[in-house]
């Protein structure tokens, strides 16, 4: 009996995994590029999962959220010229400003989150079912009363990341991040990927996978890297929390499936140690693995137990590497 709710589950999974593969490409129809991964350096801006909005039925949330970003509106500088504003596409820029850090107050997910009197089930703190596996255990709002979201982006394979600490600025989100969606790492460009710039083939790469428990984000620990489906951590900022809306894929972020006890605390500088690193993988509550979704829009359960150099060449789109989905 059990074996058959947990088939169901996984089942339903990968239907919502389905469902925002169609959403994807839905907006890659309309803009030529799928979504941002998150477009500002300081880890705390709407995110791929807000961009979508529009696609999974949930225009609502999209318009309460767009009518709060009218608040932090400037007379007279309406048109949107800057280059990292205009090219964030599904986002309307109302504001001429020198750089995304000046515009931060409506597009970060703490400032503008669609419900101005921070009332939960309202924008941003929506809970959207599409967004959550039914195997999970996570409660259905982080510590600000966000909504959850079990699937994150994929940035690609782990090398440029655990071969340094990330920082501001590093790996650099053009020519170092590997995967189908980018997080900006500047103040002053945004990465959205095209299906021409995908050289492996999308069957062959994962665009978004399955998060859950991991060693800082459990039942009773739901700040700083828990996933939401708005995106950029409303805690705090930093590359160092790029888990509350991507992972990544290779040897150090294997499939976390299941988690080690205890908590990760990142050093101020230097290398992370390695229990901190698994708050960079995907991991599910499916025995065994977890539900991916791969840039062709179909879903596949890969398993935790997989090759982790064939895993990092999944999360990589132009490695050049030809895999064999087990």
């Amino acid at each position: 009996m059990q074996a058959a709710r947990e088939a169901a589950r996984r089942g339903q999974c990968s239907n919502n995994l389905k469902q925002l593969g169609i959403a994807l490409h839905g907006f890659h129809d309309k803009y030529d590029h799928f979504p941002v991964g998150q477009p500002d350096d300081d880890n705390n801006n709407y995110a791929w999962g807000m961009y979508l909005l529009p696609y999974v039925e949930q225009q609502q949330a999209y318009d309460l959220i767009m009518t709060e970003a009218l608040l932090y509106f400037t007379p007279g500088l309406n048109t949107p010229n800057h280059s990292a504003c205009r090219n964030v596409r599904g986002w309307t820029c109302p504001a001429i400003q020198s750089n995304t850090d000046a515009y931060n107050n409506w597009t970060s997910v703490g400032s503008n989150h669609g419900n101005a009197a921070g009332t939960r089930g309202v924008g941003a703190m929506a809970i959207i079912p599409g967004f959550m596996c039914p195997s999970d255990v996570l409660p259905k709002f982080d510590n600000n009363g966000f909504g959850k979201s079990n699937y994150a982006c994929c940035l690609g394979d782990d090398f440029p990341w655990t071969s340094r600490a990330p920082s501001w600025g590093n790996p650099t989100g053009i020519s170092e991040q590997t995967g189908v969606f980018r997080l900006a790492q500047t103040n002053d460009w945004n990465y959205q990927i095209p299906i021409p710039d995908i050289r492996d083939g999308t069957s062959n790469v994962i665009a978004l996978g399955e998060v859950s428990e991991s060693p800082e984000v459990q039942v009773t620990v739901t700040d700083r890297v828990f996933p939401i489906w708005a995106g950029g951590n409303n805690d705090w900022a930093g590359q160092w929390r790029i888990g509350s809306w991507a992972r990544l894929t290779g040897p150090v972020c294997f499939i976390n499936n299941p988690i080690p006890p205890g908590l990760a605390v990142p050093p101020p500088n230097g290398p992370l140690n390695a229990l901190y690193w698994q708050d960079f993988c995907f991991g599910s509550k499916h025995p065994g693995g977890a539900m991916f979704l791969f840039a062709d829009g179909s879903t596949h359960f890969l398993s935790q137990s997989m090759n982790t150099d064939v895993y990092a060449c999944m999360g990589n789109i132009r490695d050049g590497t030809p895999v064999v989905i087990p």
